[in-house]
């Protein structure tokens, strides 16, 4: 008996202490029974388990075998716990690390636009570009319709660095040149 006593103080002291379904105040009224028949009584009773298993537990007949099922509910309460709190936590990183790229992205994106190098100031170098080449009108309408694309785009994603790519690959062609 007083072995399970033992136990049973031990894992209420984890269930209490690791998932905070058990003030600190009813685990120290629970630590302080000595006697295993009111001790597990207390503990079903007090402790927010389902009522099935409340009522499982305590209509066992021998004390050992209740004290044991008790055990048995605990520990897999703390092991839901447990495995809660950790789906929580990669959830919680998930969040944390999209809120701060998303944060990092309107940085840089505010940090290009103060130093000119935003989407819209290349936009409009590309654009000065168009003016000048020496190209058909048809190619310059496509490359004006890539650069309006581009300026939509945002200029962080990965569609924006494709268009950039297509554009700066459009402009450098010699066009109307023939070798």
């Amino acid at each position: 008996k007083e072995a399970m006593v033992r136990s049973l103080k031990d894992i209420i002291q984890a269930y209490g202490f690791d998932s905070n379904k058990a003030t600190r105040n009813v685990v120290g009224q629970i630590l302080e029974i000595q006697d295993l028949e009111e001790l597990i009584f207390e503990i079903a009773t007090q402790l927010p388990i389902n009522v099935k298993q409340k009522q499982v537990i305590l209509e066992e007949d021998e004390i050992i075998e209740r004290g044991e099922k008790l055990l048995v509910t605990l520990a897999e309460e703390i092991e839901i716990y447990q495995i809660r709190k950790e789906i929580q936590e990669k959830i919680k990183e998930k969040v944390d690390k999209n809120q701060k790229d998303y944060i990092l992205r309107e940085q840089m994106k505010v940090i290009r636009e103060e130093l000119g190098e935003g989407s819209e100031a290349e936009a409009d170098e590309f654009e000065e570009k168009v003016e000048k080449l020496d190209a058909s009108e048809e190619v310059k309408e496509k490359i004006r319709k890539e650069i309006s694309r581009f300026k939509n785009s945002g200029g962080m994603s990965a569609e924006s660095y494709v268009s950039r790519n297509y554009i700066e690959t459009m402009l450098e062609m010699p066009w109307n040149h023939c070798s």
